[in-house]
């Protein structure tokens, strides 16, 4: 079985100061369309394997999920009137974000089910342009992408566990203006983490899913130095050491079927 999913979003967001990037807990998949509720306990596609690894037995014998997704922040930022950094203000600074996934669950035995997923679901695109201060910042990237081999054992009729490991790859890119030029740094990083998730069929029509999944640590360093003639000509140190974290998370879902047609969902994070 194969799925596929086109989802265009636009959204309005501001950033976590920790994370300096953006963290999405739906991705191009059903999770979007439903807003990320039951996700833990709906167990619709492969995706399961990033929201709770333990659905990926209530799937049939294969299937490979897809999707891809814009997004979309508006963000206007102006300097003050008054600002040291006399000059033009950089507007917009986001715009565009692409973001593409896929899945793939298949099932082994009447017990045992396996999969692996390939996705990103944090980073951020930030673009000033030629602006008062792009000494400091004209653009810059963070991506983190994960690569997740996860297995799934049904316990019983009524129980499955879960559990899968996040090979986490992050890059960050800083570009600026320096006597004239654009001069672009980068630094990458690897980290692992886990996750892993129970599956419980309360009764015929309900299921009750609950996950964790471990925090994820990159360590990125760039080093430079700005000079800015407007403020005359003071010298900036810019080492930056910036440690990126998406925290621990713990999902506890609900879904109850009232009937083929209908659904009730709920998600406790």
């Amino acid at each position: 079985m194969k799925r596929l999913t086109l989802l265009i979003s636009g959204i309005l967001f501001s950033a976590s100061p920790q994370a300096a990037g953006l963290y999405l807990y739906e991705i191009g998949t059903e999770d979007t369309g439903l807003a990320g509720a039951g996700q833990a306990a709906r167990a619709q596609d492969a995706s399961t394997l990033m929201s709770n690894p333990a659905g990926m037995t209530e799937l049939p014998d294969h299937m490979l999920t897809g999707g891809i997704q814009a997004l979309y922040g508006h963000t206007p930022y102006s300097l003050d009137d008054n600002s040291a950094l006399k000059g033009k203000s950089p507007g917009n600074t986001i715009g565009w974000f692409p973001g593409a996934n896929m899945f793939y669950a298949q099932r082994l035995n009447d017990s045992v089910s396996a999969g692996i997923g390939l996705y990103g679901n944090n980073g951020l695109g930030l673009d000033f342009g030629d602006w008062a201060a792009d000494r400091l910042i004209k653009k810059s990237t963070l991506i983190g992408l994960t690569l997740s081999p996860a297995l799934a054992w049904k316990v019983n009729e009524r129980l499955s566990w879960g559990v899968g490991l996040g090979i986490n790859y992050g890059f960050l890119s800083l570009t600026r203006e320096v006597d004239g030029d654009d001069k672009k740094q980068n630094d990458h990083d690897w980290a692992l983490n886990f996750r892993t998730g129970i599956l419980f069929k309360a009764t015929e029509n309900t299921r009750i899913g609950l996950n964790y999944a471990s925090k994820t640590q990159y360590h990125f360093s760039i080093d430079a130095k700005a000079r800015f003639p407007q403020i005359n000509n003071a010298e900036y140190t810019l080492p930056l050491a910036a440690q990126v974290n998406t925290p621990d998370q713990l999902m506890l879902s609900v879904v109850h079927d009232i009937n083929k047609r209908w659904s009730v969902m709920g998600d406790l994070g």
